[in-house]
């Protein structure tokens, strides 16, 4: 099953389901509803698990911008994991809600950043979401299992995560 999605195609040949979730058309069959939450870019149910991936492509961190604003690299990090953690958060959310947190779920965020900022991204991401039980006493299910967050780039997936599939830029 191919998805193109944001100049990215992704090939999922053992998809049961593969689409774009954060889907804005109303008539859509994979319109999900409630568009105050935020939803991830792609979502794919395999047979035994469903990949969340979201897409955040920058030219250069220090110039993102937000309603006008030219943020500092240390300000564009957290506002990148704050959205990260979000999208992530409600797409669960809305999954829950649908019933389809039946199988184990994994979270791919696909970024243009070189790897140590990637790795940064990732450990501030595991704290966020949470990953693992926040409350061992007290938490009987985890939000996402440690081992099921990934930050990569487009060629981490295709030498990490080809289990699922391939994925290429398309350019703009």
């Amino acid at each position: 099953m191919t998805v193109d999605v944001d100049n990215y195609r992704f090939d999922f040949p053992q998809a049961v389901d593969a689409y774009k979730f954060d889907e804005r058309d109303p008539l859509s069959p994979h319109y999900h509803g409630a568009t105050a939450l935020k939803a991830v870019d792609v979502m794919v149910e395999m047979p035994a698990e469903y990949v969340f991936i979201e897409i955040k492509t920058y030219d250069d961190l220090a110039d993102f911008k937000k309603e006008g604003k030219t943020y500092d690299d240390n300000e564009a990090r957290k506002y990148l994991i704050r959205t990260l953690s979000r999208k992530y958060r409600e797409t669960f959310l809305y999954r829950f809600c649908e019933g389809k947190i039946d199988k184990p779920v994994y979270y791919v965020c696909l970024l243009n950043l070189d790897a140590a900022l990637a790795g940064y991204c990732r450990k501030e991401l595991s704290r966020m979401i949470p990953t693992g039980k926040a409350n061992k006493r007290r938490w009987h299910k985890e939000l996402l299992a440690k081992t099921s967050l990934f930050v990569v780039d487009e060629a981490a997936w295709n030498r990490n995560l080809t289990r699922w599939g391939t994925c290429e830029y398309l350019g703009e």
